[in-house]
């Protein structure tokens, strides 16, 4: 097995004397190989090796087993990190624990500087997640399953046996007598994952005897196939994507003048942060070309997709803020987390510039606040209601909801940065300017 982790370093030409490797260690009998086969190789090559136990605490064995591998550690003289999961909510356990669990890592990884961090899913394991995303629904290369080696924040994940059967493993733990513990939950059939391995598995196997090696080589088609779908993708994120601070934004027509295939592919990438279904992908991809002018999604709670008539926009949800502050002297005065007013001295008025209201001393203090609904403003033409007016300015949803209103006992002098009152602009003897800016 030493040889089998040496020739998946050699294959894919990643370097390891004087590496640090992190190994997540459950103590099944997967790790246990894993953990087992780098020890015995590191007696030939030279290499740290640190493990990283995550306690579950979901079954009484789960003291027994943290205290065998950290007593395990101790002997082989190898740092032992453990990780504990408390949850409150048993809501969606498996992925609260997976998301809680690669955190774990990721700190182990970072907090020792590791080169790797090596986890022991093996070619059975690679079928089962084949299966399960065929069911779930995902894009070509979610169908294609496991990645051997990607990039993990600062270091890099490795699956060295990838390749390899359950079978194989189980042999090899018998023949050099590792110790290892079962987890009695795997022989549950609650988990999709569980009934795939004890019912579906045995019928390929019985079907195919060499399904493992059929369910590779479908993986790497699908592998090669999405490294020439992905050139078309980076392509458009590179040609047609703008990227300003923490929004991504393209025209509606590029995208859609794509091939509803490449659509759902660009959204894939967009979000690979978040994981979506393929179901999520479709719902926003029927939103993106919906009759309405304006239409929005938020995904799970961290980004949400914004149609603003030609443009496309994602970016983190923005909370609406509902407040006032008093404006009552010169200096500047933070509004909201994304605003300040600052008001000085001024003696040249300027009307064209919304962004700065000229303004007389003497009647001060006025009051900045968010836009309410029924909100009217007095202009040239008349009076307009201001949501009536955000709309005829075509301003994006999502900008309306942090437009500042200036006001004056009871009257809106202006909504600021988009229109002023004739009252304001007919104002006389101004001596100051108040200049709204925008930070954060």
């Amino acid at each position: 097995m030493e040889a089998s982790i040496k020739g998946f370093f050699e294959k894919h030409q990643l370097a390891y004397l004087h590496k640090t490797m992190v190994v997540a260690v459950s103590t099944g009998l997967d790790s246990m190989v894993l953990l087992s086969s780098l020890l015995s190789w590191r007696q030939k090559e030279h290499f740290k090796i640190i493990v990283a136990h995550f306690n579950h605490h979901e079954r009484a064995q789960s003291k027994e087993e943290q205290e065998f591998i950290e007593q395990f550690c101790q002997q082989q003289k190898i740092t032992c990190f453990i990780g504990h999961l408390k949850l409150r909510d048993r809501g969606n356990f498996q992925a609260l624990a997976r998301k809680r669990r690669y955190a774990f890592f990721k700190q182990v990884c970072e907090s020792t500087k590791a080169d790797y961090l090596l986890l022991a899913h093996h070619a059975d394991d690679n079928v089962e997640t084949i299966m399960m995303r065929l069911l779930r629904g995902s894009n070509l290369l979610g169908y294609a399953g496991m990645e051997a080696v990607l990039p993990f924040h600062n270091s890099t994940l490795l699956r060295p046996f990838l390749e390899i059967t359950k079978q194989a493993l189980v042999d090899y733990a018998k023949q050099t007598a590792i110790k290892f513990f079962e987890d009695t939950s795997n022989q549950e059939d609650y988990y999709t994952r569980n009934r795939l391995r004890h019912h579906l598995l045995p019928m390929l196997q019985a079907e195919q005897p060499q399904y493992v090696e059929k369910f590779k080589a479908f993986s790497d088609t699908l592998k090669g196939a999405q490294a020439v779908i992905s050139d078309q993708v980076k392509r458009f994120v590179r040609e047609q994507c703008t990227v300003i601070e923490n929004e991504t934004s393209f025209s509606k027509t590029a995208f859609l003048s794509l091939s509803k295939y490449l659509q759902t592919e660009v959204l894939f990438h967009l979000f690979k942060a978040l994981d979506l279904s393929k179901a999520q992908i479709t719902s926003i991809i029927d939103g993106l070309v919906a009759p309405e002018p304006n239409w929005e999604m938020t995904l799970k709670g961290k980004l949400q997709i914004r149609r603003e008539y030609e443009q496309i926009r994602i970016a983190p949800p923005v909370l609406k803020w509902e407040g006032q502050v008093v404006i009552s002297r010169l200096g500047t005065t933070k509004i909201n987390d994304k605003y300040s007013v600052n008001v000085k001295p001024g003696e040249e008025k300027n009307l064209i510039n919304d962004q700065e209201i000229w303004y007389n001393s003497h009647k001060l203090p006025v009051l900045i606040r968010s836009r309410r609904p029924g909100d009217k403003i007095k202009l040239a033409g008349g009076t307009k209601k201001v949501s009536d007016l955000l709309i005829d300015l075509k301003v994006p949803k999502q900008k309306r909801d942090q437009i500042l209103i200036l006001e004056k006992d009871g009257e809106i002098l202006a909504v600021l940065g988009v229109r002023k009152s004739i009252k304001l602009q007919e104002m006389e003897s101004c001596d100051i300017i108040m200049e709204v800016k925008k930070h954060g």
